[in-house]
């Protein structure tokens, strides 16, 4: 969303909507990749035969690998009629990984204090100095 107001920002006409429609359309792919991927993951570990199992993610990863070159290439061949379409899907994907990393920090930050507070460590608390006097004239 970022992106899309950064966009209308800089164009302020309506030429942003095909920008706004390619990341809106790359987020919502990357969004259902990820749904995807969660089935496939369950799928595989509940396959028998660990070698099937593998041989399936790989194949389940090429699908959603095409499915982006598809939208790509979709965004690609209606570049001459919307030139920011393809810049939008482009900064979609960006935009997927970069919030996908984020999510990584935050995650990796809400373990940590979980595992202090199971531990009984406390965190240091921050005592805020009174405030200083007005000088008076």
């Amino acid at each position: 969303m970022l992106f899309i107001a950064a966009a209308a920002i800089f164009y302020r006409s309506p030429e942003v909507f095909p920008f706004a429609a390619g990341v809106l359309v790359m987020s919502a792919l990357n969004c259902a990749k990820v749904l995807i991927l969660e089935k496939v993951v369950e799928h595989a570990a509940n396959m028998d035969d660990a070698a099937r199992g593998k041989s399936f993610i790989r194949f389940q990863y090429f699908l959603r690998l095409v499915l982006t070159g598809a939208v790509l290439v979709g965004a690609g061949l209606l570049h001459e009629t919307y030139p920011s379409l393809l810049w939008g899907a482009a900064i979609g994907i960006l935009g997927f990984q970069i919030a996908a990393h984020s999510l990584q920090v935050f995650m990796r930050r809400d373990i940590k204090r979980e595992e202090a507070e199971k531990a009984g460590e406390t965190q240091p608390e921050i005592i805020e100095s009174p405030e200083s006097p007005s000088p008076e004239s």
